[in-house]
């Protein structure tokens, strides 16, 4: 009884797969990196009884824009096509009456028979999205940069915060699906592999930012971005390329600022520099006890007295002569007493 069932079901699974299928995909969502094909079928098909693991030699394999068509044999790629449009299949496994003559299904009939009635091939397509993938932020809080002043000549380690976003695509996609996402179910999505991407374009951000913002002003961070964003494409380019097929599309800067106490600090250090200068000081005097008259001016409690006292500070101390003038110099102006005689 085992003979003849398997004989009927080699038979029959065997003219079941003679007829060509046509392969095609749902729309590729921009979350969506691979999907399994699948055969199309209608209402009105005969192919219903096909294995779903069989495409027949001369099979027509449907190919989108923005996509690619993986080909699987026994687990091993065998094609790929990246072109939009119908692409014929070639393959060896599965020759029958439209794609290889009755010879072909003789000798598929008596392979199927040595496995008991079973088909001894497993054939499948995965579609890999080839579009672009946009929207991956990323956000460095705390990235530790030399900076330099060249006014001062100050140089001081300052925290800087960044933050961006990034995209990439899928350039090869028989190197994306034996290296990342090999045989999968139904679909493999951008999500189980979000974290490791995120974590080496980061990586590649501040080895950028440490090797090319070197000794610059707080004031020129805005002015490295694109230095910074093309030096990080490279990198990520070199490495992502051979081990997953992946390419960088795009990275931006949107933010490259100076923490605020860092900031402070170099204020606060640029003020002090200033004030070595004997002129620069002066001045700097001058404007403070302006700054000072005219607030004592505008206070109505003691303004009078605040101007009168600042006055004092801003001109030579004045004396009383005995003859009762009042003088600033060494002797009275009026009488011609030396100063120490007065009063």
């Amino acid at each position: 009884m085992g003979i003849f069932k398997a004989f009927g079901a080699s038979v029959g699974g065997a003219m079941a797969d003679q007829w060509l299928e046509a392969f095609s995909c749902d729309a590729l969502g921009a979350d969506v990196l691979v999907q399994r094909g699948r055969k199309m079928q209608s209402e009105r098909s005969a192919n219903t009884k096909g294995d779903e693991n069989v495409i027949s030699a001369g099979s027509a394999i449907l190919v989108p824009d923005g996509a690619a068509a993986v080909v699987t044999e026994m687990g091993k790629v065998i094609a790929c096509y990246d072109a939009p449009g119908e692409h014929k299949f070639t393959g060896e496994q599965a020759r029958g009456i439209f794609g290889g003559g009755a010879k072909s299904v003789v000798k598929d009939v008596g392979r199927r028979f040595a496995f008991g009635g079973d088909v001894p091939v497993v054939q499948r397509v995965y579609y890999v999205n080839t579009k672009e993938c946009p929207d991956n932020p990323f956000s460095l809080p705390n990235v530790t940069l030399r900076l330099r002043d060249a006014n001062t000549g100050l140089e001081m380690d300052a925290a800087v915060s960044v933050e961006g976003t990034y995209s990439y695509r899928v350039c090869d996609p028989v190197t994306f699906y034996r290296h990342v996402t090999g045989n999968v179910k139904s679909q493999y999505t951008r999500r189980e592999l979000q974290s490791q991407m995120d974590a080496e374009a980061s990586t590649a951000i501040m080895t950028a930012l440490s090797g090319t913002i070197e000794s610059v002003r707080p004031y020129e961070l805005p002015q490295h971005t694109e230095t910074v964003c093309k030096i990080v494409r490279d990198a990520l380019r070199e490495k992502w390329v051979s081990l997953r097929g992946i390419e960088p599309y795009s990275v931006a800067i949107a933010s490259l600022t100076v923490w605020a106490q860092d900031m402070d600090a170099f204020r606060m250090i640029q003020r002090a520099k200033v004030l070595t200068d004997p002129a620069m000081a002066a001045a700097t005097l001058v404007a403070a006890q302006a700054d000072a008259m005219q607030a004592a001016a505008a206070n109505p409690s003691g303004g009078a007295l605040g101007a009168v006292l600042l006055a004092s500070q801003a001109r030579p101390a004045m004396w009383g002569c005995a003859c009762g003038a009042y003088n600033t110099g060494k002797f009275c102006e009026n009488c011609g007493r030396p100063r120490h005689s007065g009063t």
